[in-house]
């Protein structure tokens, strides 16, 4: 099975999000800080399913990709 497979089977009736920063905790607090406190607050009213929270947005983790140019998380609609 693949990482997306197991995480999925984990997750069933539950919710699952994911989180972290661009830049190390060390290097930038705030940024690595605001997206823990938006998965908290976010998972108060989410539905189950598995979500990513990155640079001020929660999306389920096949609605966010990661822009390399921009070097930000976008929500891929």
């Amino acid at each position: 099975a693949t990482i997306l497979e197991t995480i999925k089977e984990l997750a069933k009736d539950k919710i699952v999000i994911f989180t972290g920063a661009m830049k190390p905790y060390e290097i930038n607090p705030i940024e690595a800080t605001s997206n823990l406190m938006l998965a908290i607050g976010f998972s108060q009213n989410a539905k189950e399913g598995i979500y990513i929270s990155m640079h001020g947005i929660v999306k389920k983790y096949n609605k966010i990709k990661k822009d390399y140019k921009k070097g930000i998380f976008i929500a891929n609609n």
